[in-house]
């Protein structure tokens, strides 16, 4: 993760110290996901409230949610551009004709009855 730009997201220098990749962004804001979605609450922060009138709390959520699908949508692109180059030629196998200028890809045999 690119510290800078974090920090140009909006981010204090205190708050990303520890972070270093997307999942440790991602258990940062723990805490503010479990508390606007209280009914995801387990163990000791079971009471945990967010004020949601807090002009702070809901900048806070919104930077990490903005950071998290920002860094969500570049491992996407990299996943696809994967597949593409590795996984996907193998897939489509069946969009090639056996037609003759290409028999000696194709090992045909009679069935055996």
């Amino acid at each position: 993760m690119d510290r800078d730009e974090l920090k140009r997201f909006g981010f204090s220098d205190d708050f990303i110290r520890d972070v270093r990749k997307a999942s440790h962004l991602f258990d940062r804001m723990a805490t503010h996901r479990n508390g606007i979605a209280h009914f995801l609450i387990q163990g000791k922060e079971r009471d945990f409230h967010m004020y949601l009138a807090a002009p702070a709390v809901i900048q806070e959520y919104w930077l990490g949610s903005t950071a998290l699908l920002k860094y969500a949508n570049i491992a996407i692109d990299a996943l696809r551009e994967f597949y593409t180059r590795h996984i996907e030629q193998h897939l489509m196998r069946g969009q090639i004709l056996p037609m003759l200028d290409h028999r000696e890809d194709f090992d045909v045999r009679p069935p055996r009855v």
